[in-house]
C-alpha cells in the first residue's frame, strides 16, 4: 500500500474550510462534483457522482477530519483507504495537510494528481470567489 501527502494554503479561516468539507452543498460547489454527506462521526458520504464512497471516522471541529475512503477505480479486493485532513490557522487564512493512506500499490501518483487537480485547484478557485 502507498501513502500520499499533499498540502495547500487557502484564503479562508479554518472554520470555513472545515465546514466546506462536510456540507454537501458547499462540497459540491467547491469541487464542481456532486456530494452527499452526513456530517457526523459514523456518517456516510458519496462524492463525485458515486465514484467515491465512505464514512466519517473522526471529527475535531475546525482542525481534523478522518475518512474511510473508497474509489470505484480501486482494484477488486483492495481494502478501503483512509483520508486524514488536518487544518491549521495561518496568519492569513488556513493551511491544510491531506494524507491519503492505504492507497493501492501503483496508484500513488494518480492519487496525488487527483488531490491537486480535483480538489486543491478547484478549492483555491472556489475560495478565491468568496
Amino acid at each position: 500500500m502507498e501513502t500520499v501527502t499533499v498540502s495547500e494554503k487557502f484564503p479562508v479561516k479554518p472554520r470555513k474550510l472545515f465546514k466546506a468539507w462536510l456540507d454537501s452543498k458547499m462540497h459540491s460547489q467547491m469541487t464542481s462534483a456532486p456530494a452527499d454527506i452526513d456530517p457526523t462521526v459514523g456518517g456516510k458520504f458519496t462524492l463525485r457522482s458515486g465514484r467515491v464512497t465512505g464514512s466519517i471516522m473522526e471529527l475535531v471541529p475546525d482542525a481534523k477530519i478522518v475518512l474511510i475512503w473508497r474509489q470505484t477505480d480501486f482494484p477488486v479486493g483492495a481494502p478501503d483507504s483512509m483520508v486524514t485532513v488536518e487544518i491549521h490557522a495561518l496568519e492569513k487564512g488556513a493551511g491544510m495537510v491531506l494524507t491519503h493512506s492505504n492507497v493501492p500499490v501503483g496508484m500513488g501518483d494518480e492519487c496525488r494528481v487527483f488531490w491537486k487537480e480535483a480538489y486543491f485547484r478547484r478549492m483555491s478557485d472556489y475560495f478565491a470567489r468568496g
